[in-house]
């Protein structure tokens, strides 16, 4: 499987670890990981935390060049991050692999959903996916979930964080 990221869930992810195993290992095992220039340098700025794990990470994955059409990013009303990893979507969806595209922006995941009608996930499903392939224990995917914003500072809603939670009850580990 292919896996398209925007910059969100990378950075989310480098704040976890369980185990002495970072949760963007865990990510590494679900496919070949593919991001653009544009999120690579949203993310990788020194300085910033997590900058020696991100950057390590970068040297793990491809990064794919894109340019961004400035009359496109006017219609389509998204940063550009989240706009290049979709076009990048565009030009590999073409190939007929199965692609799984990770945002943690709302509209991006509307947007994506909608015209191309295919599987988005943020940092919260992510989590469930690592317990649900067994990477973690369900009480460690429980206790991230319940304090994601402390460790990531991720926005997110309390609805979204509870039903994280239900879909942890509905998925056993393989």
């Amino acid at each position: 499987m292919i896996i398209i990221s925007n910059s969100s869930p990378l950075i989310k992810l480098s704040y976890l670890s369980y185990q002495n195993s970072s949760y963007l290992d865990f990510l590494l095992k679900l496919g070949k990981i593919i991001t653009t220039n544009i999120v690579k340098n949203e993310v990788l700025k020194e300085g910033k935390p997590n900058y020696d794990i991100l950057k390590e990470f970068f040297n793990k994955i491809e990064v794919k060049e894109v340019n961004i059409n400035e009359e496109l990013q006017k219609i389509i009303n998204l940063d550009e991050g989240e706009l290049s990893c979709i076009l990048l979507f565009s030009e590999l969806s073409k190939e007929g692999k199965e692609i799984l595209f990770l945002t943690d922006d709302q509209d991006a995941k509307i947007f994506v959903e909608k015209v191309f009608n295919i599987r988005v996930i943020g940092t919260l499903g992510l989590i469930v996916e690592f317990y649900k392939r067994g990477f973690i224990p369900k009480t460690e995917a429980e206790e991230t979930i319940k304090n994601i914003r402390e460790k990531t500072r991720l926005h997110v809603s309390d609805d979204i964080i509870q039903k994280a939670l239900e879909l942890l009850e509905n998925k056993s580990p393989h």
